[in-house]
């Protein structure tokens, strides 16, 4: 029974610890943020791509894509762009921008929209965005 309690007050010991840490981080060396100073003459607007995407969610978990940009969701074709502030769900639907506009510069999210069908279980989910596109003027 001594040898037991020995056990345990050595595995409670080791167990404080190791749950004890320190987490140390460091911006030395690096800037805290970066900015650009642009302004609108410095740029040429391209033009304006509408991106969608359509999906059915069930019990909050499971997602079915529908659509994409219009056509029917094909499994086997992969492709994700990043856009920052895009919705994390249109990423599938984001190379159709950089195909419209292959030269451009900057991408700018001017408007995003998401529509939601409730139904039992589950919903009809729509999300828009219109994403505009500039070309750096040299």
């Amino acid at each position: 029974m001594k040898a037991l309690k020995y056990i345990v007050a050595v595995f409670a010991v080791a167990l404080g610890i190791s749950s004890c840490g320190v987490m140390k981080s460091s911006t030395a060396g690096r800037a805290p943020f970066t900015q650009l100073n642009i302004d609108l003459n410095q740029l040429e607007y391209l033009g304006e791509q509408e991106i969608t995407i359509t999906f059915d969610k069930y019990i909050g978990i499971f997602k079915k894509i529908r659509t994409i940009n219009g056509a029917d969701f094909d499994r086997s074709v992969r492709e994700y762009s990043y856009i920052p502030n895009l919705n994390p769900h249109l990423y599938r639907a984001a190379p159709a921008v950089y195909e419209a506009f292959p030269d451009a510069d900057y991408f700018v999210v001017a408007r995003q929209t998401s529509t939601r069908h409730l139904l039992f279980l589950g919903a009809e989910v729509e999300v828009k965005a219109v994403v505009k596109a500039y070309k750096r003027v040299k």
